[in-house]
């Protein structure tokens, strides 16, 4: 066998090993799967699912039958033994629905009072032009 033979021989052999030794390396890893989010509603309840934290979907229900008095927002996310779920929050969200923005980050001028502001200055700009025009 010549030396040029010799060593496509050896190229051939060290990609099956490298492609045996990466096949043993990802069966040994843990397998993640993440569920799909779905949603479905039933007389005024709403029910969400979807990932909370890494690797943990939660089932999120929202009571929104009586908007007036206050919806409640409940999250269940499964125990440990993925039969059972548990409740892990609850809140009224009555007050939280009346906020115009909490904890925004965006660019000032994207603010809620400031594109109030600048709306109403075009749709005054808007009533000035379209009452200028020929009928």
């Amino acid at each position: 066998m010549s030396g040029k033979n010799f060593a496509i021989m050896m190229f051939i052999l060290g990609i099956a090993v490298g492609i045996i030794a990466w096949n043993i390396v990802m069966l040994a890893l843990p397998a993640q799967a993440y569920a799909d989010a779905t949603s479905g509603t039933s007389d005024g309840i709403i029910a969400v699912s979807g990932l909370v934290t890494n690797g943990i979907s939660g089932l999120w229900v929202l009571d929104a039958r009586d908007t007036k008095s206050s919806p409640s927002l409940c999250l269940y996310v499964p125990e440990s033994s993925g039969r059972t779920f548990k409740l892990a929050s609850v809140r009224r969200i009555k007050y939280d629905l009346q906020l115009v923005s909490y904890n925004d980050t965006t660019d000032k001028k994207m603010s809620p009072s400031s594109l109030k502001d600048q709306i109403e200055k075009l749709n005054q700009e808007a009533e000035k032009n379209s009452g200028n025009k020929p009928k």
